[in-house]
């Protein structure tokens, strides 16, 4: 049995400032980790002195290494001088374990535990307090099996606050550069020589608590008993350590909690198409590029070079996940694609030879506004105009004021052609007259719609004369191009992050261009959540396309990283009234 390895934050550190030679011994001892862990009574044992009857040490020359395992995970916790790493942890404080001339600790029997007087305020537990309090403001909330009710295991706040106290290290900047720390805290961290000077760069240099706490494990005393609940890190392979310890990889891949793990796993392991839902923070976005990483680390280790695509709507979400897929599998990927859907349709329309003009919205509502006044009657078209003028000639904000549209803003109707009739391939008035707006606000009746249709038609009219075309326009012609077959683009994997966010058109995009040669769709994958939805769409998958056939093939992470309950309800009441037209609700608005 082989198992995956999991490194604290504090591992992380240590093993990064190891010297030079000493990593490569390490790293042999996690590989013995990664096949059997299980404690073996000679170099595998259990940690003398620990709180934590599970947590057993390796040794690796000089130095130890603190693990505990748990199903197939092994945890690394630390990794340290053997004269550092045994500390014998009791109520009445903090002592070493005496070491042997062999290198090990005494047994328990053999340990003569000092007192230490309980009033006497220690100085690390103080100011550790503060900066873990610090370290906790603006970061992710601890995965669901970190989370615990206890207090932190610090002094008491009502005890008088203690003298700041030296550091036992300096701060260096070779510490802080091997520690891959940002060279904005090198000056304010630097210039700390006591353990209340990192509380000031904190409070006074807005040097990140996180950062600090780190800094502090390093020179002064590591903070092993609240090391389980630090952000950790996974790798796939040992020697991905080699590489992290001399930046070849700047950082590790996310570890999952055991439910995004269990949903990767059976994902990777069947083929899509898969649907990942989840409200924002609980990880669809991680557990997705976990899933493409993976797929194409076992391809490349196969000799094959896939062509996989990993896209999403906006330019800021491509760019974090870029960023984080530098981080983690740095160097060139030919042919691992991350990328807007929009950079992708403007690849295949080229392809396609098609020279279409694409216009922004401003440009699009000014030429809106002729063609309305082509169809109605000029009384109409004069109290648009005079609305225009009362509105400062902001196209935003005009109120076309015509009956039946009246209070239907310039950019309201535009939307209403191109993500509604255009996004959602309205072929048909009926089709339009039937279709649930909801997400919409504005409550549209036969009548209403009747006009929009029109509109839309003539509208479209005069793109064709002029030459131009829209995102949406562009969108739904790739769609039909390759659903048709007259433009051949395939990709072996296509993950799709925020599907919520995307035009039925594009999503018909991405599954056709995850046709295999057989014709059918199995490497597609997406994550969505129904209440984190920017354009207020609302659909069926199946409806979308006959291949989205997801009952069965859709997987919930329900344990939120980033957001407190109270927020999650809030936010999820607030979007649920934003529907405010259902397809009942359509159904009562008719005229």
């Amino acid at each position: 049995m082989s198992y995956d390895i999991e490194l604290s934050q504090l591992f992380q550190d240590q093993f990064r400032l190891l010297p030079k030679g000493q990593e490569r011994l390490v790293q042999g001892k996690v590989d013995v980790l990664k096949h059997d862990p299980r404690p073996n009574a000679k170099n595998k044992k259990a940690l003398v002195g620990s709180k934590d009857p599970k947590r057993f040490r390796i040794r690796a020359g000089k130095y130890r290494v603190i693990y505990s395992f748990t199903g197939d995970m092994v945890h690394l916790w630390n990794v340290d001088d053997r004269d550092e790493v045994y500390v014998k942890n009791t109520e009445k404080g903090y002592v070493p374990i005496p070491i042997t001339d062999d290198g090990d600790s005494l047994d328990d029997s053999d340990v003569e535990v000092q007192d230490i007087e309980p009033s006497t305020p220690r100085t690390r537990d103080y100011y550790r307090q503060q900066i873990c309090e610090w370290s906790q403001q603006g970061q992710p909330e601890p995965q669901a099996a970190s989370v615990t009710d206890e207090p932190y295991a610090g002094s008491e706040p009502t005890r008088p606050k203690p003298s700041p106290t030296p550091l036992p290290k300096p701060v260096t900047v070779t510490l802080l550069r091997r520690m891959r720390i940002p060279r904005r805290y090198y000056l304010a961290l630097t210039a700390c020589t006591t353990d209340a000077d990192l509380v000031t760069a904190v409070t006074d240099h807005d040097v990140p608590g996180d950062v600090v706490s780190r800094v502090f494990d390093q020179v002064a005393e590591p903070d092993l008993v609240n090391v389980i609940y630090q952000p950790r890190k996974q790798i796939k392979e040992v020697e991905d350590l080699q590489r992290f310890y001399d930046h070849d990889v700047i950082d590790l891949q996310v570890a999952l909690d055991p439910a995004q793990k269990q949903i990767a796993k059976t994902v990777l392991n069947s083929g899509g198409p898969w649907l990942i839902t989840g409200a924002p923070g609980s990880g669809k976005s991680t557990v997705l590029l976990d899933i493409a990483l993976d797929m194409y680390r076992d391809a490349t280790q196969e000799g094959r070079e896939p062509r996989i695509l990993f896209t999403t709507f906006t330019n800021a979400l491509v760019a974090t996940t870029e960023k984080l897929l530098d981080r983690i599998h740095p160097g060139p990927r030919p042919r691992f694609n991350v990328r807007t859907t929009d950079s992708v349709v403007a690849e295949l329309m080229e392809k396609a030879g098609e020279t279409w003009t694409r216009k922004e919205n401003e440009t699009l509502q000014g030429l809106l506004r002729p063609v309305v006044q082509k169809i109605y009657q000029e009384q109409y078209v004069q109290r648009s105009l005079l609305d225009h003028d009362r509105q400062n000639h902001s196209l935003h904000g005009t109120v076309i004021g015509m009956e039946p549209l009246t209070n239907m803003t310039w950019k309201y109707l535009l939307e209403e052609i191109e993500e509604v009739i255009v996004g959602r391939d309205m072929s048909e008035q009926e089709d339009y007259l039937t279709e649930p707006r909801a997400g919409r606000r504005v409550s549209l009746g036969d009548v209403q719609r009747d006009r929009v249709w029109d509109i839309s038609n003539a509208f479209t009219r005069e793109l064709s004369r002029r030459g131009w075309t829209s995102y949406a326009r562009r969108r739904q012609r790739v769609a039909k191009l390759l659903s048709e077959g007259q433009l051949q683009d395939r990709y072996d994997a296509v993950f799709v992050d925020e599907a919520q966010d995307l035009q039925p058109n594009v999503i018909r995009m991405l599954v056709e261009l995850a046709r295999s040669d057989d014709g059918t769709v199995r490497d597609l994958y997406l994550s969505a959540d129904g209440n984190q939805t920017i354009y207020g769409s609302s659909y069926s998958w199946i409806s979308i396309h006959p291949d989205l056939r997801l009952q069965g093939r859709t997987r919930r992470l329900n344990t939120n990283h980033r957001s407190t309950r109270q927020i999650v309800d809030a936010a999820a009441s607030y979007l649920s009234g934003a529907e405010l037209e259902s397809e009942r609700g359509a159904l009562e608005h008719r005229n």
